[in-house]
């Protein structure tokens, strides 16, 4: 567990640039820590002692096998096309996104051979709660040093936030907010009410504190999936905790905005109010909308795959597309429509086995689990998948480093326990079908 704690953590919380930008070796595609440990992983993977030590299941989970069968063709056909339709394209433009892609397949699978016994399952749930906590922690405490610099500045804007708590927080602080919400709605406790909710407000401010629209429509539609959908019982308690975490978490948000504003002299609430605002259809409006970077890309990706809708166009196609006509754009921040531009109907079949299978695995786990360490790793794994989902429609995600990381790792470890969870089910059955038959022959005996 070792490694799936050390690449996670580092994966979540420490900063991005840093890591992918810096520290790297260059050997035709920059080669930074994560990738290298996760290849490590790999490596390490494929020993048998894994096989040996493992706890005997029956099978190896269905989505977990074709979903990482379909990605491995998909990212062959994808490395062919691009090297035989595109030989002539810098290759600074094809190998990272190479690079990116094959980090959902390598993690998926490290992650999977490496949890080997059911008991892990509790290791692997604080390894996931943790990690997320500190990625809000660190927005926050960056937040704090980037407000004090802007608080010495002239301008007026905020962007260098924005810049700088992505370039730490990323997409992975918003679960343990969600994990809290399911555990206080389910009553599957892991943490005392008070600090439950005290981490819930860290995961909420944190995630505030990265200013990025995509991540603020994604972490409420999370959030009210983990709070509403995820337990299928208890509508009361629901909504009694979903109005208690709204009010600390607005009260907590409105707190800071004053304490920037004071510590900047700026209008920060004012600048929030505006992206906010950008969310909403407006047509007399002359700033720019949300998605005005966005759906002009994901044509131009979508008429791309047009031309190959099998088997799509190989990695680097939109640079060659910008190359020839002399066009540019902020391509791949639609990953659904770029997976299918990259690697056609294989790679996108890929993706909805691990994401959907992310989902529904998570569902099953979170409601049927053997255990509540189960059943809270299925929730975080479930509120991974539907920001997934959505963060797939919205902006760059699982096809960038940190995000694709993220992705493989959990739905590596879900489908892991659950295939435990089959197995002691399995298990249990004979002596089910013997107790049951037990209590027809005493009933038989009593008429």
């Amino acid at each position: 567990m070792w490694w799936f704690a050390l690449i996670y953590f580092l994966n979540s919380v420490l900063p991005h640039n840093s890591l992918v930008y810096e520290y790297r070796v260059n050997i035709g595609v920059p080669i930074n820590i994560l990738d290298a440990l996760i290849f490590f992983g790999c490596g390490l993977a494929i020993l048998p002692m894994w096989r040996t030590r493992a706890f005997p299941v029956y099978r190896s989970h269905p989505a977990w096998a074709w979903g990482l069968s379909l990605l491995i063709l998909a990212g062959l056909i994808g490395i062919l096309q691009s090297y035989l339709f595109f030989p002539d394209i810098p290759i600074k433009y094809r190998l990272p996104v190479i690079r990116n892609y094959v980090l959902v397949p390598a993690s998926l699978f490290a992650a999977y051979q490496m949890i080997t016994q059911p008991r892990q399952a509790k290791t692997v749930f604080w390894i996931i709660f943790i990690s997320s906590l500190g990625s809000a922690s660190m927005s926050i405490l960056t937040a704090g040093y980037e407000t004090a610099r802007i608080a010495g500045t002239s301008g007026s804007g905020f962007d260098s936030l924005r810049q700088s708590a992505l370039d730490v927080a990323g997409d992975a602080g918003m679960l343990s907010g969600s994990i809290v919400l399911f555990s206080l709605v389910s009553g599957i406790r892991f943490l005392p009410g008070l600090l439950a909710y005290a981490s819930l407000v860290v995961s909420a401010v944190g995630m505030f504190f990265v200013p990025h629209r995509s991540h603020w429509l994604v972490d409420f539609i999370t959030g009210c999936f983990a709070a509403f959908f995820l337990w299928p019982t208890n509508r009361g308690r629901k909504w009694l905790v979903t109005m208690a975490a709204t009010l600390c978490v607005v009260t907590a948000s409105g707190l800071l905005v004053m304490v920037v504003e004071l510590e900047t002299g700026k209008d920060f609430g004012g600048w929030i109010s505006k992206r906010l605002e950008s969310l909403l259809p407006d047509e007399n409006s002359r700033d720019s909308r949300a998605w005005d970077t966005r759906l002009p890309t994901a044509t131009i990706e979508f008429q791309l795959w047009l031309g190959n809708p099998l088997l799509g166009r190989g990695f680097g196609v939109q640079e060659a597309n910008s190359i020839q006509t002399g066009t540019g754009g902020s391509f791949r921040h639609t990953p659904w429509v770029s997976t299918l531009t990259e690697t056609g109907l294989p790679g996108l079949a890929g993706f909805v086995l691990v994401i959907g299978g992310c989902l529904a695995v998570g569902i099953r786990l979170a409601r049927h689990a053997p255990d509540k360490w189960f059943a809270l790793v299925g929730a975080a794994a479930a509120s991974w998948g539907v920001a997934s989902i959505w963060f797939g429609m919205f902006t760059l995600s699982w096809n960038s480093p940190r995000p694709a990381i993220t992705l493989g790792l959990m739905a590596g470890a879900v489908f892991r326990l659950r295939d435990f969870a089959f197995a002691v089910e399995a298990q249990a059955l004979p002596e089910l079908e013997q107790q049951w038959e037990s209590e027809v022959r005493e009933w038989q005996e009593y008429r």
